[in-house]
């Protein structure tokens, strides 16, 4: 099923969960149904350590932060999970290169669900203004989650996670920026995508130099082709799979300042 918007009047509109108790043979089992009270059937059967936390509650916390504003909605997997995309108030904008009138407009995603397959999680991402197009930054793959099974899930950290996504930026302007400067060979850049399609390869190569070229030039084209043409053919898990793919090469940057894998000082994001 695909996701739908949800376009909020009541907040009645989100789907709410209810636990009981799996027996067999009337017996008590470590298990428990997540159900849909409205229509009864079985969100997913978990144990009974799964901490339930509902849509509705991480909604409410959500609105409470007035930083941010609520950009879209959606309820996946028919009321399972629920993805709240929000953007800052306060306009936030990063050019990719210095006069190019290239944006990406930070942004943050907040993931839960009812069924275990989403933990509790915030994470960063960017939409590129210039085409309206969303990109995963270099550096900003990690990102907060809190697993349902281990009961330790508190909303008020959320708005602390949520500025430390935005804050992790600063990390990936720098990334960018310096790529622009870095030529590399383009053999040496597609050995760090590891396993990636060999039609978008060949679409990237057709907008790159010969041999060498820029790092950023090299993460735009490749980019590009998972935007423009790999996206109406697959699923958005998948796009974001292969651009975190895509992001591994500017580990050629080996610079502890910007490299999204050497650099330890990325501020987000809380795991377990």
């Amino acid at each position: 099923m695909k996701a739908q918007d949800l376009i909020l009047k009541e907040l009645k509109q989100i789907p709410a969960a209810e636990e009981q108790p799996v027996k067999i043979r009337n017996k008590d089992t470590n298990y428990k149904a997540i159900i849909d009270p409205k229509t009864n059937t079985t969100f997913a059967i978990v144990s009974k350590d799964y901490q339930l936390t509902q849509h509705q509650e991480v909604w409410k916390q959500v609105i409470k932060n007035k930083k941010y504003k609520i950009e879209s909605a959606a309820i996946f997997k028919k009321g399972r999970v629920m993805m709240i995309e929000l953007i800052p108030v306060e306009e936030t904008k990063i050019e990719l290169l210095p006069k190019s009138k290239d944006y990406l407009q930070p942004r943050v995603r907040i993931f839960n669900s009812y069924d275990s397959t989403k933990a509790l999680s915030v994470q960063g991402y960017g939409m590129r203004l210039i085409c309206s197009n969303g990109a995963t930054a270099p550096g900003m793959t990690t990102r907060y989650k809190r697993r349902h099974a281990f009961k330790n899930i508190d909303l008020k950290v959320l708005d602390k996670q949520i500025d430390l996504a935005l804050a992790s930026w600063t990390t990936s302007a720098a990334t960018l920026q310096k790529s622009a400067s870095t030529t590399v060979l383009i053999k040496d850049a597609l050995k760090e995508l590891g396993k990636f399609p060999k039609k978008y390869t060949e679409i990237a190569l057709s907008n790159l130099k010969k041999d060498k070229d820029t790092l950023y030039n090299i993460w735009n084209a490749l980019t590009s082709a998972i935007t423009h043409d790999m996206q109406p053919n697959v699923s958005t898990g998948t796009l974001v799979k292969y651009q975190n793919r895509v992001n591994r090469i500017f580990n050629l940057l080996n610079d502890p300042e910007t490299d999204p894998v050497l650099n330890d000082n990325n501020p987000a994001l809380e795991e377990e």
